[in-house]
């Protein structure tokens, strides 16, 4: 089994309404993301509380912290899951890694629609099962023809590329600004 199938993929961050102000929270706990407590990778409370701080600060555009949440909760599942560190710890050569990871990553990360992160049962959010990092999906004229997306048929485009890029390259700029690292990676 590979380390990819070896968790559940879960859900880092909620939707902006329903995230608290983290700079109101004193301890980020992440052991929901590890549910193998001797998994865990050491300071992935610090990698959670540092995205968590970052993603906020975008909290006055839906748009663009949607965008930049699915970039770095991809981030923390490779790197605390696959690459098995610390976000701090990433070089320029496991960016790289992280890159062609995206390019082809394994079918159980990739879901066929768009579907809510979270699901309410008896009042209760919980995450949707369906929740996938990547989405494949065909374009209009071909879905009116009745064909539908296959996971086979992912495709990281290079605007996709250049976006990942953009907003990881922002993000370690944030985490030096935070004094988090000395470096960036991208």
């Amino acid at each position: 089994m590979t380390k990819a199938a070896q968790f559940s993929l879960t859900v880092i961050f909620d939707n902006l309404e329903h995230l608290d102000n983290p700079f109101n929270i004193k301890v980020f706990d992440v052991s929901t993301f590890f549910p193998e407590s001797n998994k865990k990778v050491m300071n992935a409370e610090l990698d959670y509380e540092s995205a968590w701080k970052f993603l906020y600060s975008y909290n006055g555009s839906t748009a663009t912290f949607n965008s930049y949440r699915r970039e770095i909760e991809r981030l923390l599942l490779w790197s605390w899951h696959i690459h098995e560190c610390s976000i701090l710890d990433l070089k320029r050569e496991d960016i790289d890694q992280y890159i062609s990871f995206c390019m082809k990553p394994p079918l159980i990360w990739i879901g066929t629609k768009n579907v809510a992160r979270f699901k309410l049962k008896l009042g209760e959010r919980i995450q949707n099962p369906d929740w996938r990092p990547f989405v494949v999906s065909v374009k209009k004229d071909v879905a009116r023809k009745g064909l539908k997306p296959s996971v086979n048929d992912f495709v990281f485009s290079q605007t996709g590329v250049q976006a990942t890029f953009s907003i990881l390259s922002s993000f370690f700029n944030f985490l030096i600004q935070e004094e988090k690292t000395t470096m960036n990676p991208v």
